[in-house]
């Protein structure tokens, strides 16, 4: 009998769950540290807060076997940048737009807060890709990913979850146009993890996925970092301009991104079972489809 036909389905359910656990803790107890570390230090937190999300969840994911999923390969990088490059179009906008602030305005401080922007979007990637595709994806997989429908399964759960955490704090079920525009938002970042679980899947690897992610953001982010030296965005709205905007913004962005998900639906379907690295049996799929 292999290794892991001997594991019992309680372990891997107590595995799966302890998972879901440590990223619901990495998320809370960063959030409850911003205002202390802020008040006692006078500083920005960002970046602190997202180094302790990345030491709670990246901990317990390499004991709980994702070791092999830590080595970094250009090759994969190169893979991701390429299968999503689509829903790099709006990022690439963004930093354009930074680009031309830096032309038509005067930012003195302009070198020291690009270096922090990079720092801090770096943390962000290693961060979301360790919880989401990391700790919730893996521990879903492990639980679910059984079978092909698990699979599917484990990634549309992992994405929706993704999704809703960058709108939880901010709707207000009572109020239609807040429901809306977190819906908006929460569709178009799941598409966005759906995109990534499979990258990740694919190719055993997680790294990949962090440089795609962080080199979104720093393109989309650049331009408000300039003016704030901090990452700041409202994706959830209560008037009709915040509407009209969500409607532009996201709607376009689902576009962009359909056809990378609708590859990576595929992409599933055409892969061999694979529980993730949590399994002692996920086979390595090749790199190319």
């Amino acid at each position: 009998m292999s290794t892991n036909e001997s594991r019992t389905p309680k372990n891997k359910i107590v595995v799966g769950i302890l998972s879901l656990v440590f990223a619901a803790l990495a998320i809370i107890v960063a959030r409850l540290a911003v205002d202390p570390i802020e008040n006692a230090f006078h500083i920005d937190s960002s970046i602190i807060v997202f180094c302790i999300r990345i030491i709670i969840a990246i901990i317990p994911f390499i004991i709980f076997g994702g070791k092999k999923w830590m080595r970094f390969d250009i090759k994969n990088v190169g893979y991701v940048l390429k299968f999503a490059w689509p829903m790099m179009i709006i990022g690439s906008l963004g930093l354009l737009v930074a680009i031309a602030k830096l032309f038509m305005n005067d930012y003195p401080d302009a070198p020291k807060q690009i270096a922090y922007s990079i720092a801090l979007v770096i943390t962000v990637g290693i961060n979301e890709e360790t919880i989401f595709r990391g700790l919730v994806f893996c521990g879903l997989l492990f639980m679910f990913g059984k079978t092909k429908k698990g699979m599917y399964f484990a990634a549309a759960l992992a994405a929706a979850v993704f999704g809703y955490v960058h709108v939880m704090t901010d709707v207000d079920f009572s109020n239609l146009i807040s429901v809306i525009t977190a819906l908006l938002k929460t569709v178009q970042c799941g598409m966005f993890g759906f995109v990534l679980c499979y990258c990740c899947l694919h190719l055993n690897d997680i790294w990949g996925a962090a440089v795609y992610h962080f080199l979104y953001d720093w393109f989309i982010f650049v331009g408000n970092i300039l003016d704030n030296t901090k990452v700041e965005a409202q994706y959830v709205g209560t008037d009709t301009k915040s509407l009209i905007k969500s409607l532009i913004g996201c709607g376009l962005m689902i576009l962009i991104s359909l056809p990378p998900t609708i590859k990576a639906a595929k992409g599933f379907k055409a892969m061999e079972i694979n529980e993730g690295p949590f399994s002692d049996e996920a086979p390595n799929t090749p790199q190319e489809n």
